[in-house]
């Protein structure tokens, strides 16, 4: 994901843990929405942490996905 294009390039195992279709056009709006309502302030602060200028770039977070069948599975990102 490019924050400043918002360019997403993902390969075919990362569509299927985030259950997003092969064909889907990708956006961060739409890998948002899946993100579980209670773990999406970490995960931002993660993500605001990873590009904060001062600091040293890592990027990580473990949160909930919801499939498109309402079921739930964690991710742990680096």
């Amino acid at each position: 994901y490019d924050p400043v294009s918002g360019e997403m390039l993902w390969d075919p195992r990362t569509r299927e843990i985030f259950g997003i279709a092969p064909d889907a056009v990708l956006s961060i709006d739409l890998t948002m929405s899946r993100v579980h309502g209670d773990d999406r302030p970490g995960l931002d602060a993660a993500v605001a942490a990873a590009l904060d200028p001062d600091g040293d770039g890592d990027f990580a977070a473990e949160y909930r996905v919801r499939w498109p069948d309402e079921s739930h599975h964690w991710i742990d990102a680096r």
